[in-house]
């Protein structure tokens, strides 16, 4: 049951309750305004975009010979192609997301599309998502993590003929696979800024298409080529005081 009803003061008053369950209602006023965010969410985030961006440009600083040096891809091999990343990044997210989705779906009060487009709206609900959140992210770091540790790939990047390698053409270490699977959670975590920081990074401002832990751990992602070639080796451990870039 939905009832509306104007006060003495011209405010209009809504409730609504399922009377299967109870027969009280609690009438609050109705906004007739449009939800725009807020001005603290809009400096947050713009201090959020500032942060990320200003630490993509001293980690690129840095490693600005890395950045214009060519990446040794074994013969028949060359640096993977942006949209096949994209697509083996959805294929790996997906079990990420199996994992959280009964959990997500348990916090919805309602099927109705316009009762949950109010809720989507409303901070506190939408702060409840959090956990959630952290959860598929740190599943889908782990996932990328153990597969690119044992196999030097993952079943995205299987699926699209992809493979992590250092950027000496050797096989990537235990650590350098932990650095960049690291950055990858950090960067699912944070959301929009870093994700959109990631894909400028791979289309238009390094050389062999890395992404920000690609950078950090020395590593590039390589596809198939033309002709024949030896498969790149796979990773493998090394010595844990050996560092990730000797050149750093």
């Amino acid at each position: 049951l939905a009832v509306a009803r104007s006060t003495r003061n011209g405010e209009v008053e809504f409730a609504w309750a399922d009377l299967g369950t109870s027969p009280l209602l609690q009438f609050d006023p109705l906004s007739m305004g449009v939800v725009t965010s807020t001005p603290e969410t809009s400096w947050g985030d713009a201090v959020l975009t500032a942060i990320v961006l200003g630490a993509v440009t001293f980690v690129m600083l840095r490693r600005r010979e890395q950045i214009n040096r060519p990446a040794a891809v074994p013969r028949g091999f060359v640096i993977a192609d942006p949209w096949r990343r994209i697509l083996a990044t959805a294929v790996d997210v997906a079990p990420a997301m199996l994992v959280t989705m009964p959990w997500s779906m348990s916090m919805f009060p309602s099927d109705d599309p316009a009762v949950l487009l109010d809720y989507m709206q409303d901070p506190e609900f939408i702060a409840k998502f959090v956990p959630i959140t952290l959860v598929l992210v740190t599943v889908y770091g782990l996932w990328c993590f153990v597969w690119e540790l044992k196999t030097s790939t993952t079943p995205g990047k299987r699926l699209f003929a992809c493979r992590v390698l250092s950027a000496d053409g050797t096989a990537p270490t235990s650590r350098q696979i932990m650095v960049r699977n690291l950055c990858r959670t950090i960067t699912f975590a944070i959301g929009p800024p870093t994700l959109m920081v990631a894909m400028l990074l791979m289309l238009i401002l390094t050389r062999n298409r890395q992404r920000i832990g690609d950078l950090l751990a020395n590593t590039v992602v390589i596809q198939h080529g033309i002709g024949p070639g030896p498969e790149p080796p796979i990773a493998r451990p090394r010595d844990p005081d050996e560092d990730v870039d000797a050149d750093a």
